[in-house]
């Protein structure tokens, strides 16, 4: 049985013509926004001109603005025109990219940047690149086209960030990048002083006596400028011995195996550090239940990234915290007054802290169950 298939009359295909027009101008529109020809609070030229423009007719240019309106990329104000969308409720956008949204230390920095950026007066749009370099590609493009043109960046994948960088710049965002205890990037950043914090560990471990420090990474992200100032340190004193070294594999295992190579040397090492204080909990959680370490008696851990959150529980750990309030308002400040990314990159380095927890004073030995019962509380708060 033949299947006749259905004709389309005269008014579906010129509607169908007309939506096609529309698309025509609402996407030559959005590349002007992307491409930086048309700025947040720019006006668009008059409907009649859109149409001589593009020679589509009326109808189809008013398509066109009433679905960019409704998408938020253009506004009408009534007698005065079109105008490419910069505000909500008044206020500028932010826009804020981080990593990954479910990591406590992020949580607690876009707790300070919506707090400071709502008392300038602008609004925060909030992007997880969920670790993924196209993920970040992506809404870094949704920016430009929303005309968003001021965004702070925290960094994802190290390899990837300069063209990255590069990306904003050809697409004309104004960014900032939030670098907390990372390597060097070409840009305009707000970073911590990682010698600095690795130097006030140092120097309170020497004062406590300790001489067999060991360092221990995960393995995922080599804090090179800590490594490099802990080795540093220990060489000036005689101290530095490779074998208590403990550089991590991306696999997964590190912890593990970190713990293992604690054991092994248990009786000989009387400090450890490690680049990440909640990594650090981790580590006392598994040496009190493997094998019963009276921690600071056998072993003292020093962390460095200084979270809140972390940082709350009573239990046996050292740590520099990072100053966040200030470290937003720098990246801020930068933000706002930096127009375009021509201008020479500048570095704001900030001094953190030395968080002393009872972890290396000789005076405090965590129960297991203390312990096990703190890491809990950390996974229930890094989860938003």
């Amino acid at each position: 049985m033949e299947v006749n298939s259905p004709k389309i009359g005269k008014s579906e295909k010129s509607l169908l013509k007309r939506s096609f027009k529309s698309d025509l101008v609402a996407n030559a529109i959005k590349k002007q926004i992307k491409t930086g020809e048309l700025l947040p609070g720019d006006p668009l030229v008059s409907e009649r001109a859109l149409s001589a423009l593009y020679n589509v007719s009326l109808v189809s240019v008013r398509r066109a603005l009433l679905r960019l309106e409704r998408e938020g990329i253009i506004e009408k104000k009534w007698g005065l025109g079109n105008f490419v969308r910069g505000t909500v409720d008044g206020k500028e956008h932010i826009g804020v990219i981080v990593p990954h949204l479910r990591n406590a230390i992020f949580v607690e920095f876009l707790r300070e940047i919506i707090l400071q950026a709502g008392e300038r007066g602008y609004h925060v749009v909030v992007a997880d690149a969920d670790n993924k370099v196209e993920q970040e590609k992506m809404f870094i493009s949704s920016f430009a086209e929303r005309g968003i043109r001021n965004v702070l960046k925290f960094p994802n994948i190290i390899s990837q960030e300069e063209k990255i960088r590069r990306e904003m710049m050809r697409l004309g965002i104004n960014f900032v990048i939030i670098n907390d205890f990372w390597t060097d990037l070409p840009s305009t950043q707000v970073r911590v002083d990682e010698n600095y914090g690795t130097s006030l560990i140092m120097e309170h471990l020497f004062s406590l006596g300790h001489q067999n420090i060991a360092y221990l990474d995960d393995g995922k992200e080599l804090r090179g400028k800590i490594y490099s100032c802990y080795k540093k340190y220990l060489e000036e004193k005689g101290w530095y011995r490779n074998d208590f070294v403990y550089l991590g594999t991306p696999e997964g295992v590190a912890l593990s195996r970190g713990v293992q190579f604690l054991l092994e040397k248990k009786g000989i090492l009387t400090a450890c550090i490690t680049p990440y204080d909640c990594f650090a909990i981790y580590f006392l959680e598994n040496l009190v239940k493997r094998c019963h370490y009276a921690i600071p008696d056998d072993l003292a851990i020093c962390g460095f990234d200084g979270v809140s959150e972390a940082g709350k529980p009573d239990i046996s750990l050292t740590t520099v915290r990072q100053p966040r309030e200030r470290i937003v308002s720098e990246a801020l400040e930068l933000l706002l007054r930096k127009r375009g990314n021509d201008d020479a990159s500048v570095t704001v380095e900030i001094k953190p802290e030395l968080v002393v927890r009872k972890s290396t004073d000789g005076r405090f030995v965590p129960d297991r169950e203390e312990v096990k019962q703190a890491v809990r509380n950390i996974e229930r708060r890094w989860t938003i």
